[in-house]
């Protein structure tokens, strides 16, 4: 169908087959594959002619972790060693990171902000993240109140019924947090600590929601 010379149809047959863990699946007809083997299969077959420019709509959607790493490792492939240009959505924050040399947001249909991922983990600031959950989810305001008055806060916002505490080792603070909450009859009922920023608290500092 993309009309690939016969002397170089094979070898690149194999190369792709190889490079997606399907070798062995080889003369197996596609409708005996897994789901995950299907979506690799798919994306073999629209590269076998080195396209100078792909689209990807979701590829990992559906694969298990491992089917899911190796798929990143092709497509990392792709743009390094064939140089080609990909352009993929996603959902999953850590695919977007680990493939894109530039990220582009979008929520609700608007495009929030263009750049490459580094710099994105810059602009949602300094420092380290804390998410607090309270028993009484009915006083969060009046908890982000009292955490932001703490000093070297530098960002307290809620996220689905979650106080998220940003602030320079954050992590040092937690006891303080904690004891401060505490003082002040608030029951925490789990906590959890980011050290280094990614492309979902950007998503959060730009939206103010998780990823659904």
């Amino acid at each position: 169908m993309y009309d690939v010379p016969g002397d170089t149809l094979e070898s690149r047959l194999d190369d792709i087959l190889e490079k997606l863990n399907l070798s062995e699946k080889k003369d197996t007809p596609a409708a005996e594959l897994s789901g995950g083997m299907k979506r690799k299969l798919n994306m073999g077959m629209s590269l076998m002619h080195k396209p100078e420019i792909v689209v990807l709509d979701e590829p990992s959607a559906g694969l298990d972790p491992q089917s899911r790493f190796s798929l990143w490792e092709y497509i990392d492939g792709l743009r390094k060693e064939e140089n080609t240009t990909i352009i993929l959505t996603t959902h999953l924050m850590e695919e977007a990171d680990r493939l894109s040399d530039r990220v582009g947001i979008m929520d609700r249909g608007k495009m929030l902000v263009v750049d490459n991922p580094g710099e994105l983990k810059k602009s949602v600031g300094e420092g380290d993240s804390v998410t607090i959950e309270l028993d009484d989810s009915q006083r969060n305001e009046e908890a982000l109140e009292e955490l932001k008055a703490l000093e070297g806060t530098e960002e307290v916002r809620e996220v689905k019924e979650k106080l998220i505490v940003r602030a320079l080792d954050a992590v040092g603070k937690v006891p303080d947090y904690m004891e401060h909450l505490e003082k002040k009859g608030f029951d925490i009922s789990d906590i959890s600590i980011s050290r280094t920023n990614t492309l979902e608290d950007v998503f959060i500092h730009l939206t103010g929601r998780e990823l659904e």
